[in-house]
């Protein structure tokens, strides 16, 4: 079992700390193997969402950042996963009340998201979900709430209502 696998497991298990040494340990293991920027991309926003619960926010901007400055061209597997990463980073800068650069990295994680997935993808009801997170987050309730119900209602059409994902949103 690789060290990122390894880390997602502790992660899921809610032991952040455990996580964020295996994360460590993946991304040195990633630099000096041959895994693809995916997989380093990946990791790296793993790494970051670590980072964030952990409130070692400059430590996950920077980690976050780095992984995205190292993207190659841009295709649809890799606006994924910088979608991924920029959603990790908008919630970073929501942590740290950094609203207009939040704002910016989760509209560009929403617009990557719409152009490469289907309308109603989890994904992409995230990307509102989180915007929502961030109306919340500026005291703008009813706008919040709009994200949320549009989070909502796309989340209930890509897995259904007796989904467990469903009750998430």
């Amino acid at each position: 079992v690789s060290a990122h696998e390894r880390g997602k497991a502790a992660y899921a298990a809610g032991r952040y700390l455990e996580a964020n040494d295996e994360y460590a340990i993946a991304v040195e293991e990633m630099a000096n193997s041959g895994a693809s920027f995916l997989e380093k991309l990946a990791c790296a926003a793993d790494h970051g969402r670590t980072l964030r619960r952990l409130g070692r926010y400059e430590c996950a901007e920077t980690a976050l950042k780095a992984a995205l400055d190292s993207l190659p061209e841009a295709n649809k597997d890799s606006d994924i996963s910088k979608a991924k990463a920029l959603e990790e980073l908008g919630l970073v800068y929501i942590e740290q009340a950094r609203f207009a650069e939040a704002e910016e990295a989760l509209q560009e994680s929403l617009s990557l998201r719409n152009a490469n997935l289907d309308e109603n993808h989890e994904d992409v009801a995230e990307s509102f979900n989180d915007l929502g997170l961030l109306a919340w987050s500026r005291g703008e309730d009813a706008k919040a709430l709009e994200f949320y119900l549009k989070a909502l209602t796309m989340r209930r059409k890509s897995v259904g209502e007796k989904d467990a994902s469903y009750a998430e949103t």
